[in-house]
C-alpha cells in the first residue's frame, strides 16, 4: 500500500467513524425533518456530495408505488437552497428506479453500487435516479437500496449519494456498504415496520416538548421554558400520546431514548415493567414462532410470581 493510499484509507475510517456517530445520533422517533437529518449524515460519503434519502414501497420490476418521505442535504458550498428544492421535487415525483432489484435478496443484504452498474451500463444521467439531480454538474451517483423489515415486502428505504468535487470511488462504496444496514435499523426504530404516513410524525414543536420530557420536566416548567402556557403545552403532550401510541410518561421517554421500538408497549405489574409487543397490524405479516412464543409466555409467568410474593 502507497503511503497515499494509506492517508486515503484513515480519512475514509475517520470519515466513517463520524457518520456512524452521526447515523446513531438520529432521533429514536419520527419527526418531519427526520429524512432530512438522515440526509445530512450520509452526505458525508465522497468529497462535498449531495445525498438524498427516500422511504418508498416498490415492486419487483423497480416501479415505486408510494412514497413516505424524501430527505435532501448537501456539504457543498456550490450548491443553493432552490437546488435542494428542486432535487426534492424531482425525487417526490419518482415513478421508478430504472432497475429491477431482487427483493428477496435485499432481505438479506442492502443492494449498493454506483448507478452505471446498476443500470447495466447504460448512462446514469438519462435514467430516473439521474434526472433527480437535474443539471448539477456531479462526479457520478452512488445508490444504495435495503429493505425496512419483512412486514411490507416491497417497503425500502434508498439513498442518493452525488459527490460534487470527485468521481464515485470504491472506498465511498465500502463506506455506504458498511453504513447503510445501520441507517435501515435507525429507520425501522423511528418510523416502524409498516407505512403509515407522516401525519403521525412528530412537528418541531412537538418534538420540542419531548425533549423536555425527557428531561424530567412538568407541564408548567415546559411552558415556561419554551415560552408558551401550560394549555398549548398539554396539548402537545396529549398529541405526542396519541402519535407515539403510548400510554403512559414512561413509554413516552423510552420512545424518545430509542429503548422502546415504534409499536411496543410497557405492561406494569407491581415495581417489575415488562416490554411487550402490541397486537399485530393487519397488514403484519411477522408472527412469533413456538419458540418464542414460549419464551414470552416464560417471561410473563415469572413475573407475576414475583408479584405473588
Amino acid at each position: 500500500m502507497s503511503i497515499e493510499s494509506g492517508r486515503e484509507l484513515q480519512r475514509t475510517l475517520e470519515r466513517t467513524s463520524l457518520l456512524t456517530e452521526a447515523l446513531c445520533g438520529l432521533p429514536a422517533v419520527a419527526t418531519l425533518d427526520w429524512a432530512d437529518l438522515a440526509s445530512e449524515a450520509m452526505a458525508s460519503i465522497g468529497n462535498a456530495s449531495i445525498a438524498v434519502t427516500i422511504i418508498c414501497s416498490i415492486d419487483g420490476g423497480g416501479v415505486i408505488d408510494t412514497i413516505e418521505a424524501v430527505g435532501v442535504a448537501s456539504h457543498s458550498d456550490q450548491v443553493e437552497s432552490a437546488d435542494l428544492a428542486g432535487i426534492r421535487a424531482r425525487a417526490d415525483r419518482l415513478v421508478a428506479l430504472g432497475f429491477a432489484p431482487d427483493l428477496d435478496q435485499l432481505g438479506q443484504s442492502p443492494l449498493i453500487g454506483p448507478a452505471e452498474r446498476l443500470l447495466g451500463g447504460r448512462d446514469w444521467r438519462l435514467g430516473p435516479l439521474g434526472k433527480v439531480m437535474g443539471d448539477l454538474q456531479v462526479g457520478g451517483l452512488l445508490v444504495g437500496v435495503g429493505k425496512l423489515g419483512e412486514a411490507e415486502r416491497g417497503r425500502v428505504l434508498m439513498t442518493l449519494i452525488a459527490p460534487t468535487r470527485s468521481l464515485v470511488h470504491d472506498h465511498h462504496v465500502q463506506q455506504l456498504g458498511a453504513t447503510l444496514p445501520l441507517l435501515v435499523r435507525r429507520t425501522l426504530l423511528a418510523v416502524g415496520p409498516v407505512s403509515t404516513g407522516t401525519s403521525n410524525w412528530l412537528t418541531e414543536r412537538e418534538q420540542q416538548v419531548l425533549d423536555q420530557l425527557s428531561l424530567g420536566k412538568s407541564v408548567r416548567q415546559i411552558a415556561d421554558s419554551l415560552g408558551r402556557s401550560p394549555h398549548t403545552v398539554h396539548d402537545h403532550v396529549k398529541n405526542l400520546h396519541r402519535k407515539l401510541n403510548a400510554s403512559s410518561r414512561g413509554e413516552l421517554i423510552a420512545r424518545a431514548l430509542g429503548h422502546l421500538p415504534r409499536g411496543t408497549r410497557i405492561r406494569h405489574r407491581g415495581a417489575d415493567a415488562i416490554e411487550i409487543a402490541p397486537k399485530p397490524f393487519a397488514s403484519q405479516t411477522l408472527r412469533l414462532t413456538g419458540t418464542e412464543a414460549a419464551l414470552n409466555e416464560s417471561e410473563v409467568a415469572r413475573a407475576m410470581n414475583r408479584d405473588a410474593v
